[in-house]
């Protein structure tokens, strides 16, 4: 009878031990789950910022080649702007000495 009342505790112990375990990798389980589940959300919100980085970088660009088109007349090109610039230099390189004549009487 002693010998029966030790069996039993022994495997009532050794079910405690297991439950104790199975305790403690459910624990172990659900750290590790919040874990990748904070990593994901940190994923998400650097990818969510990357994302409106490129829409402000994309809507930057649209901006900016909106307003050279503005900035140009119609038809004329960077380059056609740059040959009236240097006439428009030359003219001046021309005038300047009378100007500078007239602006001193």
């Amino acid at each position: 009878e002693q010998l029966e009342e030790m069996r039993a505790q022994l495997l009532l112990a050794e079910e405690k031990q297991k439950a104790a375990e199975a305790q403690a990798q459910a624990e172990r389980d659900a750290r590790l789950a919040a874990e990748l589940q904070a990593q994901e959300k940190e994923e998400a919100r650097l990818a969510a910022e990357a994302q409106a980085r490129e829409d402000r970088q994309a809507r930057l660009a649209a901006e900016t080649r909106a307003e050279r088109a503005e900035a140009l007349p119609r038809g004329l090109t960077l380059d056609d702007l740059a040959t009236e610039l240097s006439e428009f230099q030359g003219h001046v390189r021309l005038r300047l000495p009378s100007l500078l004549t007239d602006l001193f009487r």
